[in-house]
């Protein structure tokens, strides 16, 4: 009867190696885009985020990253210093400001979505066939809806 978890059991579980693939692709990015454009993961998914919400709050962008407000707030202040994003209050709430990219901030989200699309592309296609990529593209589709399927129904519980 075993009483310990053994390394193998442990290495070898999807879970484990879901957690690792992911870990290993941000850390990745994340050199990619401090090598290139200065940027942390981070910031760059901030930016995303902004750029594909009609005028953010810093509360929303926080909300849709799950991330902490103050979190969100430290990013949004870098990136400001930075001319990627531009803060103005909301007319109807002072206390909330609406996030946009600048110029600036379009050229680049743009130009790292680019790089990062490209790279991660280019290592799939070295290291998986085109059936293989396409497998793994509608497994991760399908497991990605089952989680968000399960989180909706646990919080719909309460």
């Amino acid at each position: 009867m075993k009483t310990q978890l053994q390394n193998s059991d442990f290495d070898s579980g999807s879970s484990y190696k879901l957690h690792r693939l992911v870990q290993q692709l941000d850390h990745y990015a994340d050199e990619m885009l401090k090598d290139e454009y200065e940027l942390t993961l981070s910031q760059f998914m901030v930016l995303m985020t902004i750029g594909c919400l009609p005028e953010p709050s810093q509360r929303e962008v926080a909300i849709r990253l799950k991330l902490t407000p103050a979190a969100v707030s430290r990013q949004v202040d870098s990136l400001q210093d930075l001319r990627l994003v531009s803060r103005r209050q909301k007319p109807e709430n002072r206390r909330e400001h609406q996030l946009h990219l600048t110029a600036k901030g379009q050229v680049k989200t743009l130009a790292a979505r680019k790089l990062l699309s490209s790279r991660f592309n280019s290592f799939a296609e070295r290291h998986l066939g085109r059936t293989e990529q396409q497998v793994f593209l509608k497994s991760l589709d399908k497991l990605l809806l089952a989680i968000e399927k399960s989180l909706a129904k646990e919080k719909a519980k309460g």
